[in-house]
């Protein structure tokens, strides 16, 4: 069970992915990185967030 790895995906409308990403953040400290299609905070543990696009839901952010 140590080696056990698993993602959860929450849905938003109405926050752009770099306000999420700082939100983010705030919680879980460590680092936050931007690119062209999103953001990514890696925490103090090593773990990623990824605040991506994925179409399901409609919105500019």
């Amino acid at each position: 069970m140590k080696t056990l790895r698993f993602g959860i995906e929450i849905e938003t409308v109405g926050i752009s992915r770099e306000k999420l990403a700082r939100a983010i953040h705030g919680v879980v400290d460590g680092q936050v990185q931007a690119d062209y299609r999103g953001a990514q905070v890696t925490d103090t543990q090593g773990r990623v967030w990824r605040v991506v696009p994925d179409a399901s839901l409609s919105g500019q952010d």
